[in-house]
């Protein structure tokens, strides 16, 4: 799953945690996982359900750790935009649709982040 990422922000946990109240607000900034640089274009609803899991059972959500983001290429490269003009989501990495991945997400008591662009392409070329 590449929970190197994920490791790394369990070491600071002794620091982290001494600058976390509970009600404390703007004391970090917002912090969670981005499947970027791990993963790029090679990512699927399991992907984020791992890393999410993963938030919760190294004790990172705990920290402060809530937001698990989703990068460029979710997107349908074929159908592009709906009636709405809205991006489609790429049904066959996402069966739940985002909506469906963003409940499970929020389920484990966690954010969900997505890429967006407002050009004309994304980053790695998608319209």
């Amino acid at each position: 799953m590449g929970t190197q990422s994920l490791l790394a922000g369990a070491v600071l946990w002794s620091t982290a945690a001494a600058l976390v109240g509970k009600d404390d607000v703007g004391r970090l900034p917002a912090m969670g996982w981005n499947s970027w640089n791990e993963y790029g274009c090679n990512i699927n609803e399991s992907v984020f359900l791992t890393a999410a899991s993963e938030l919760v059972s190294l004790g990172l959500k705990d920290l402060g750790y809530v937001y698990v983001n989703i990068d460029d290429c979710w997107a349908d490269k074929n159908k592009k935009r709906d009636s709405r003009n809205e991006i489609i989501p790429d049904a066959r990495r996402f069966p739940n649709g985002i909506s469906g991945l963003a409940t499970q997400i929020h389920n484990r008591g966690l954010k969900l982040g997505i890429y967006s662009d407002a050009g004309t392409k994304s980053i790695s070329g998608l319209q």
